[in-house]
This record gives C-alpha cells, structure tokens and sequence, in this order.
C-alpha cells in the first residue's frame, strides 16, 4: 500500500507541464457555473519539499505510522495487503496513474443552463413545502380550500371513530399525503423546469493512450454489468461526440417506470375530477417518463471528459479549437479575469446572474408569509374587513422582507500563487450586501495596532428601514388587538394582554425613540469593527479548574464602533440602563412571581482608562478570572463593547495598524478590510493545548479532576509527554503560514475582495 501511495506521489512530482486555464476557454460561454482547480502537482511539490512538511515527516509517531502501514501490507491475509496486491496488477497499476495524472495539472466543473431552470423547480417546490407547512395540516390542505382546489384529495380524519390514537396516525399520513399532492401539483404547472440538470466535467492528461486503455476496460465491466438487467441490457454504447470517443450508460426512465406509478396511485389521485388537474399530473409522469439518465465519460483532445445529464447534445457546445465557437472566457463576467490569466492560476469559479437569482428566489420568502392566509387558524370568526387588512399587513410584510433580501447577482474568484504565498480577488456584480467604500476606514486605527485578527466594514445607512420594521410591528400589534383579541376567550389571558398593554408596550415605544433619536444618530459613517486578541493572560480560568504551570491567553472579542457625537452616546446608554430598570418594574407589577424580591439590576463599575471611562460589571459568583468582566469603554471617537476592560481601553487609543498592512493598502477608500497575524494566534493556542493535553491525561487516568491540584509535567506519562511534543511540532510547521490580509472596494460595477496569503517556509533543520 505504501509503494502503491509512493508511486502515486512520484507520478505527481514528474512532469512540469505548464496548466491551462482550467477549461475556462472550451466551456460554453453560456455556462451556468464554472469551477476549476489548477496546478495541484505544483503546490504538491511546494508542501512535500517544504522544511515544514519535513519536519512533521520526521516525527516519531508519523514514522511508526508508516512503517506500521508497510508492516501491513506485508502480513498476508491483511486487508491492506489485499487491496495492495490488487492494485499492483498492471491495469490496475495503469489506472491509479492515469488518475493521478488527471488531477495533476488542470480539473474543472460546468454546469449547463439546464442547471438554472432544475434549481427554480426546486424553489418553487420549496416554497410550495413551506406554504403547506403554514397551513397546518391535512385539515387546512383537505377540501375546497386546501391545494388551490386540487380535486379527489381525501379530506382529514374526522374522529368520527373515536380513536384518537388512530386519527392522529390518519392525519399525519393526510398530512404528508397532501404536501405530496401539492408538490405534484407544481411541478405539473412547470412542465418546463422539469429537468435532468448537466454537469460536465473534465481533467487534462498527458496519459491518452493509458485513457483510452481503461475507457475499453470500463465498457467490458459495464457492459458485463448492465446484461444482469434486462432492462439495461442495451445501457453501454460507444459514441462518437465533440470529437472525441465515448462510452455511455444510459438508464432509461423505464427502470423507475413502475415505482414511480404506484407512488402516485397510492396519493389517490381522483382520475375522473373534472378540472383536468388529474391530467395534469399525469402530464407530468408522461415528462418523467421521458428523462433518461445519460453517464458518459471519453477522451476529447487531451482532456478526460464526464458528463451526467438527460443526453450528451451539450457537449458539441464546447468550444474546442477550430470550432469557431465562443467559449467562457469570452463572456463579459470573466473581463477582471483576463488580466491576470498569465500568472500561476491556482483556481477559477464563475456564478452566472441567472444561477444565482434562481438559488435565491424572494418568491420563496413571499410565500412563507403569504400562506399565513391560508392558514386554519386564521379562520375564526375573521369579517372581510379583518381579513382584507390582515392580508395586507403580510402583503407589507413580505414586500419588506424581498426588498431587505441581498440581491442575486454574477459572481466571480480566482487565486493564484505569487512570489509569497497565495493572492486571489473575487468579484460580486453590484453592491447586494449594501456595503459603503467612499472613504478609508478610519476605525482601522482602532483595532489595537497589532491585534491577532481583525475585520471592520462600512454599511450604508439606511434610517427608513428602523422607521419601517417600528411602523410594521406597531400596526401588527394594533391589528392583533383589533382582530385577535376579541377572539381570545380566556379570562386570564385577556388580563395578561392588557397587562402587557399598559407596562411594556410603553417601553417598547421607548425603546424605539432612543435607538432612532439618540443611539443611531450617535454612531459615526456605519463602520463597525471586530478585533481578537490576547493581551490579558491567567493561570485559572474558572475556580473549579485546576492551575496551569504556565500563562493561558484569555481570548477575547470586542466590537468596536466609531462615535459621531460621545456625549450622545453616551446620554443613549444611560436612557437604556434606565429603561432596563424601568422593565424589572413593570415584570414585576405584571408577575410578582417573574423577579425575585428584592432584586435590582447590578451597577456597572466605573474607571477611568487611557483616552476615556469604561463601566463594566462582575460576574459575581459565576467563579470565572476576575479579569473577565463584560463592558464597555467610550472615548470621544470610538465605543469598544468587551469582556476584558483592559482590552477595551487599548482599543480606544488610536494606533498605527501593522497586522496585516504589509499585505493590503488600508489606506486607500475600502468597504471592508481584515487580516490575520497566523503565527500569533498559533501561539496563543499552544499553552491551551498542552493544558486540555493534561486536562484530558487525569480525566482518563483518575475519573476526575482536582481543581487544587495544578496541572504540570507530572500529569504526563511518556506517551502523553510524546503526543504534546508532537503536538507543538505540528503548530510551530502550520507558521508556515505568516499571515492573510483582505480588502474589499465597492465601484458602480461590482464589489471587489482582494486577499493576499503569506507563506514562508521553516529554516531547514541543522
């Protein structure tokens, strides 16, 4: 097995080719998806000749491994040993070659626009699904008003039996009887989005002879296989397409024919309604029953071709030389490619607008809400009036929830290998995620300087969106009292609404007024940062674990925020303590049972910190380090939220950024930007791994572990001592990894990511 995984290493490390494109240039231009993957063999090459990679392979433990391996695949009667000696056999040998080789170089995926119209049946029956679900059941699908009308549709169990028992079981099979139905039901008024989605894919070889070798051996074994079938005895064919020689499999519709007929004859379908529904899905069996499943797989040029779909007419489409036909990277989407095509391209994907806009159909949103009107509970004693205006809040609803939606667009990424490591961008057509790149990110400043990895972003302000989601639960809230109320009976209930009428509809009221007059109109351009560090250390972090023998680094996450007006936001927050406060009230007023008495919510501590105040609050008796104290710190520029005060206030003081900003231009107008300090946050995890190495040794080993005893060397038996010495082998290679830097600009076009990856390799062992 060894020799067999050394001969496949070997026959990687060979050639030097010089990659395509990854297909980009004989896919079809009207290629829904693309994806590919390059020079696999030359970033093989880079890993197992790197002083990292050395070093790992060099371990004792991976050492055993591998000659336990070798040991295996010499005993006889060992399964290794089995599969070894089956592929030493030369064919086997031939092919195990031939399939290294087609990953080697250059690989890709394409998917038809077949693809398109397959994914938009599959929203709509999901919607369709979803809307099921919202009606509640076998009584809301049942009958005239279930399925849209469906004919002969059995209606829900009754009870007339008695058994409740029984009518539960009825139900439940009513139930998923009926969403089958439903789902029939769109698929037959979508006739034409019922396809076989294609999909193509290719790997370049510089074995044709061993691919045309083991395309005769695959049609003898095929073949072979398909005459146990009687209905497959004429599946394999060779054929003749794009120039190139096939062997097909075709698996006719016939095969699931019978299955497939009494699955809808056990819907009880009604044949003799008079709509013409039951027509209908019968035209949609007479669809299925068309769709024969085609595999083929052949050599065309230098490229091993798979292919699965309904038959092989999409692959005359490619656009092979001399064909005269246009291929992917002629479309407009792969511009912002061209200019880079010349470097060592490492991988390539592209998402057509129409793909993209069928995977994300707001119609299956607007239908979640819409079929709340279809729903059984909303047919208790409703006038039209109740019904007309119900319909048209969730029309409102769903309206705000589409335009909310991120909008679908083309898409495009590429990476290739520099002179450093990896760099890469990646294109979004438009600006779905609303994002705002006119100016640089002075928040970057704020981040700490050095800090293990950060990300701030810059979205557009949008007031009128807060304006509409209080307007939208004010009026929801007016019509549940409206309509809804009148219709609860109980007594108590009642009151419990009109408790809540009186002492928390007035603070949500309030709530609202602080957030859009004060809080919001505080905050500084829509920025908001994320920042990890470790800048605060412990040897404890909870009581009732024990001691390390050396400092852990306390992770911590802070958000920070830019402030347009301090004084503000500062009044803002206090105006929410209060109100927090206000709430304990009125819970209590509501439910003297729902607060313990005497209760009242904990006063932040106060301290003044280097370029402002943070208040923070301890976690009495949750036994955690004193350090951690959940907070916030506001200086006349920024407000960080925190668990560690300390960390608060160095991120308030403004500070050159070096994490990261020998990789990217931070200076320049972003929408975005981030970076990671790799080797850094390696070593903030190495101290944790040896205490959870310790942690887990006298868990195992006693059952139990004393909080008082610390956790040190004598916790460890030589195959512990071995396994955390590995461990901090491994960790010290992965800072190979120096660090990854990203940035994101927005234009009218697109919305445009460009990454940068270092990597430097160890120092050769002495």
């Amino acid at each position: 097995m060894l020799a067999t995984v050394l001969a496949a290493a070997a026959s990687l490390a060979s050639a030097q080719e010089k990659p395509g494109l990854g297909g980009v240039e004989i896919v079809p231009a009207d290629a829904a998806y693309f994806s590919a993957t390059l020079r696999i063999r030359e970033q093989y090459d880079l890993i197992v000749n790197s002083n990292a990679f050395a070093t790992i392979r060099r371990l004792p433990a991976v050492t055993r491994a591998l000659a336990s391996l070798d040991d295996q695949r010499m005993t006889p009667g060992n399964p290794l040993g089995m599969v070894d000696g089956f592929l030493q056999a030369p064919e086997n040998q031939q092919a195990l070659d031939l399939l290294a080789d087609m990953v080697a170089t250059d690989t890709f995926l394409y998917a038809e626009p077949s693809c398109i119209r397959f994914l938009r049946l599959v929203q709509k029956l999901q919607a369709a699904q979803q809307g099921a679900a919202f009606r509640g059941g076998a009584g809301g699908l049942g009958g005239a008003g279930g399925l849209g009308g469906l004919p002969g549709l059995p209606g829900g169990n009754d009870g007339a039996d008695g058994d409740d028992a029984d009518d539960a079981a009825d139900d439940e099979d009513d139930d998923e009887r009926n969403q089958a139905l439903m789902l029939l039901k769109v698929a037959a008024a979508n006739l034409d989005l019922v396809v076989l989605p294609d999909l193509v894919w290719g790997f370049t070889t510089t074995k044709p002879e061993a691919a045309r070798a083991q395309l005769a051996r695959l049609e003898a074994l095929a073949t072979f296989a398909a005459q146990t079938t009687p209905d497959l005895a004429d599946a394999v064919a060779r054929k003749k397409v794009a120039g190139g020689d096939f062997v097909t499999i075709t698996i006719p519709a016939r095969v699931v024919t019978p299955q497939l007929d009494a699955a809808v004859a056990e819907l009880g379908l009604d044949e003799d309604a008079a709509d013409g529904r039951a027509a209908a899905v019968d035209k949609l069996l007479k669809r299925l029953r068309g769709l024969d499943l085609v595999i083929a797989i052949g050599l065309v040029g230098d490229r091993v071709i798979l292919s699965i779909g309904d038959s092989l007419d999409h692959l005359d489409k490619l656009a092979l030389p001399g064909s005269g036909r246009k291929g992917l990277i002629t479309h407009p989407a792969l511009a912002p490619f061209l200019p880079h095509k010349g470097k060592r391209i490492t991988g390539i994907s592209y998402t057509s607008h129409e793909l993209a806009e069928a995977g994300a159909d707001p119609a299956t949103t607007i239908g979640q809400f819409t079929a709340l009107m279809d729903n059984p509970a909303l047919d208790v004693d409703l006038s039209p009036e109740a019904r007309a205006e119900l319909k048209t809040f969730v029309a409102r609803v769903a309206d705000s929830v589409t335009q909310a939606m991120p909008k679908p667009n083309a898409s495009l990424a590429f990476s290739f290998l520099n002179d450093a490591g990896y760099e890469g961008y990646s294109w979004l057509w438009g600006n779905p995620l609303g994002l705002d790149g006119g100016q640089p990110l002075g928040l970057l400043s704020r981040v700490g300087g050095t800090p293990l990895a950060f990300a701030v972003s810059r979205m557009k302000s949008n007031p009128a969106a807060f304006a509409e989601l209080v307007a939208t639960a004010g009026e929801g809230w007016r019509l549940f009292k409206k309509h809804g109320l009148p219709n609860i009976d109980d007594d108590e209930s009642q009151e419990q609404v009109a408790d809540f009428e009186e002492h928390v509809v007035p603070l949500a009221g309030r709530l609202a007024e602080i957030l859009d007059k004060k809080l919001f109109p505080s905050l500084a351009d829509g920025q908001v940062g994320i920042v990890f560090d470790t800048a605060a250390k412990t040897r404890r972090l909870h009581e009732e674990l024990p001691e390390a023998d050396q400092p852990l680094p306390l992770p911590d996450l802070s958000l920070v925020l830019p402030l347009a007006d301090a004084a503000q936001f500062r009044t803002a927050l206090s105006d929410l303590f209060e109100l927090g406060d206000a709430l304990v009230v009125a819970m209590r007023r509501m439910d003297p049972d729902s607060v313990p008495e005497g209760y009242q919510p904990p006063e932040p501590e106060k301290t003044k910190i280097e370029g402002g105040s943070a208040w923070s609050y301890a976690l009495t008796g949750a036994g955690l380090d004193a350090q951690i104290r959940p907070g916030i710190a506001i200086g006349e520029k920024a407000a960080v939220f925190s668990i560690l005060p300390g960390q608060a206030g160095r991120l308030l003081a403004e500070k050159k950024l070096e994490t990261g900003a020998a990789l990217a231009d931070f200076a320049k107008p972003l929408a975005g930007a981030a970076a990671a300090d790799v080797p850094r946050i390696i070593d903030a995890v190495k101290p944790w791994a040896v205490y959870l190495i310790r942690y887990g040794t006298v868990l195992q080993r006693d059952g139990q572990v004393d909080a008082d005893a610390p956790l040190t060397t004598d916790a460890e038996t030589p195959e512990v001592k071995e396994i955390r010495e590995h461990v901090a082998v491994v960790l010290d290679a992965a800072k190979a990894f120096r660090a990854s830097a990203a940035e994101t600009t927005v234009s009218a076009e697109a919305t445009v990511t460009h990454w940068r990856n270092e990597i430097r390799d160890l120092p050769a062992a002495k």
